[in-house]
């Protein structure tokens, strides 16, 4: 079970800073333009947006913490196409995406 990341980023904000991991950033050059990009566990949207104006791409974030998806709400707003969609990333259909990320998801799964 992952830690409680809604007392996480309530009490600490971004923790995970505003700069793309350096993973995406080298990633980022596989993505086709346009194509589409599944974000697992991908918090506030740092990486999501990163994506989405670098690549020119639509991102879903899939997020548990609702007070991370308020936050990408509020990133987003500045940034490419990003949704959020609230959901645990075990169960959700894995359908429909040409890439996926993960950087900060795989640590917690079971």
């Amino acid at each position: 079970m992952p830690p409680e990341f809604n007392s996480i980023y309530t009490e600490k904000g971004k923790v995970f800073g505003m700069e793309p991991r350096p993973e995406v950033v080298a990633a980022a050059r596989h993505i086709i333009r346009g194509s589409d990009v599944l974000d697992l566990a991908g918090g506030y949207g740092q990486n999501a947006c990163y994506l989405a104006n670098t690549c020119d791409c639509e991102v879903t974030v899939v997020e548990e913490s609702d007070v991370a998806l308020q936050m990408l709400r509020d990133f987003v707003t500045k940034s490419g196409s990003v949704c959020g969609i609230t959901g645990d990333i075990r169960t959700y259909p894995y359908t429909n995406h040409g890439n996926m990320i993960a950087t900060y998801a795989l640590q917690f799964l079971d």
